[in-house]
């Protein structure tokens, strides 16, 4: 950067008479060598030249951190202000500018079709809400305002799904029929969000309606097929994996086809035999499930892949293809999924296997032995450590004590000291943690005293969330959170990490 001041008359050019590109290039470098002033005078000359709003409102930002003179603000105000000919630019320019009314702005999106990021930003933001607001009642509320103000944003699937989620959750399923999508002009992650709840087994069970649910999630599976790249909720799927995702959607409407004359709906653990004239709509299911081809399994698409396929070959009732299911389900355990998503019921589906097929060796061995699993090998030793029968999501580890032995914190909130030779005491209260609403935490020396304290974080938004505690002597934690600042911001926390971002 002191080199670079050197040729500050050439970085002045660029500002003046440069392009984009060059634009663009002085305004990484102001941000890098933390000089403002040229930020500003960047984000202006982008405002002026290429009738951007966005660094139009940076430009504003910048000029209200520090002094400007008055009469050069007018002038550069009036000329930003001429210079943004969209509609809609001006609208949000004149909003934040506190010359046009939150009334009036919304009025403007109301009868615009395409948003500007400035517009799918603040959508963003109330679409953030949503997604972490438990209490469907207030969740409805929101979304009652999502649509209202942003009925053609591109996060509208987003509201879609959590629209549908909040009624499935109440049970209310004429209400969750109802909010379904109109097909006309359906884009594909909506209609593929439609079926995604038609499809499930609770609702089918507990629907008392007239319509006919598997062919109504046909309709909006056709629909949700696509050459292109689609974004479902936040994860974006490439073209190719898109229509993996819709195949094996349509693998599971076949499935439920298939047992429905059965009375079943397809989470239970008997899976029905065919009879052999019905075999061929079981070999059409298997057919669909090979085609299915994931580029990776990050969301949990393999696993899935290898559940369904097993529950596909589990309709002939063969010994074989009892063994080759059982394969699959312990393939889909290997390949795991987000939560755990299939972990339980294909376990169930094994254990149950194991009993048919009438396999000696227990069932972990029986599946390492299938797979000719030769790695390492874990032993449940929580019963005699003293953790067994505890049930907790959330782990962290740490010698919190200096003892020389690690020690672990459940949720945050439970924890227990090693103690030596596979032994652990739990401490939660002599440790002042057993009144925190907690979910999870982590431990870091935050004021390097040699201690290590702890941050316990929390899902819920009422009572003592968020709290920062400081390691006492090894003997207790206390809340220092009024003196830190306060960390607590009520909000629902997923995750929290510690991090020196000054050095």
């Amino acid at each position: 950067f002191q080199i670079l001041a050197k040729y500050d008359e050439t970085i002045q050019a660029k500002v003046l008479y440069g392009d984009e590109e060059d634009l663009q290039t002085v305004l990484n470098y102001s941000h890098r060598a933390n000089l403002p002033e040229l930020a500003k005078q960047c984000h202006k000359r982008l405002a002026l030249n290429y009738n951007s709003l966005e660094d139009a409102l940076q430009w504003l930002m910048l000029c209200e951190t520090e002094e400007v003179d008055s009469l050069t603000f007018y002038n550069d105000f009036s000329a930003i202000t001429e210079a943004l000919t969209d509609s809609l630019d001006s609208a949000v320019w004149l909003y934040y500018t506190k010359r046009c009314s939150e009334e009036e702005l919304y009025a403007k999106i109301a009868t615009t079709k395409k948003y500007n990021t400035i517009i799918e930003a603040m959508a963003k933001d109330l679409i953030d809400e949503i997604s972490i607001e438990r209490n469907d009642s207030l969740a409805f509320n929101l979304l009652n305002e999502f649509e209202m103000k942003y009925p053609h944003s591109r996060y509208r699937s987003i509201a879609l799904y959590y629209k549908l989620y909040h009624f499935a959750n109440r049970k209310n399923w004429q209400e969750m029929i109802k909010a379904l999508p109109q097909r006309a002009n359906l884009d594909p992650v909506s209609a593929y969000i439609a079926s995604l709840f038609l499809l499930s087994p609770t609702f089918r069970k507990d629907f008392e309606g007239k319509e006919n649910l598997l062919e109504l999630a046909e309709q909006y599976l056709t629909l949700a097929v696509s050459d292109s790249e689609q974004t479902l909720l936040y994860d974006i799927y490439s073209a190719d994996d898109w229509k993996a995702r819709v195949l094996q959607q349509q693998a599971k409407l076949l499935f439920y086809r298939i047992i429905e004359p059965y009375g079943l709906f397809g989470d239970e653990l008997d899976i029905p035999m065919l009879e052999k004239n019905k075999l061929k709509q079981q070999q059409e299911l298997l057919a669909i499930l090979a085609q299915v081809q994931f580029s990776n399994n990050n969301r949990g698409e393999l696993a899935e892949k290898h559940f369904w396929t097993a529950k596909a070959l589990l309709l002939t009732g063969k010994k074989t293809d009892k063994q080759k299911a059982a394969e699959h389900l312990t393939q889909c355990l290997i390949s795991g999924s987000p939560r755990n998503r299939y972990d339980i019921e294909a376990m169930a589906l094994i254990t149950k296997l194991h009993t048919d097929l009438k396999i000696k060796e227990e069932p972990l061995k029986w599946m390492r032995k299938m797979m000719n699993y030769k790695g390492i090998c874990f032993e449940d030793k929580s019963e005699n450590a003293g953790l067994n029968g505890k049930g907790y999501t959330r782990v962290a580890l740490a010698d919190y004590n200096s003892d020389g032995f690690t020690d672990i914190l459940f949720n945050g909130k439970y924890l227990y000291r090693n103690e030596g030779k596979m032994k652990f005491t739990e401490l939660t209260d002599s440790a002042g943690l057993a009144n925190l609403s907690s979910n999870g935490g982590i431990f870091a020396d935050f004021n390097k005293d040699g201690l290590l304290d702890l941050v316990s974080y929390s899902h819920s938004a009422e009572g003592r969330g968020d709290q920062l505690l400081k390691n006492m002597d090894n003997i207790r934690f206390v809340n220092v959170n009024e003196r830190a600042g306060d960390i607590d911001d009520t909000y629902p926390t997923e995750a929290v990490a510690w991090i020196d971002i000054d050095q």
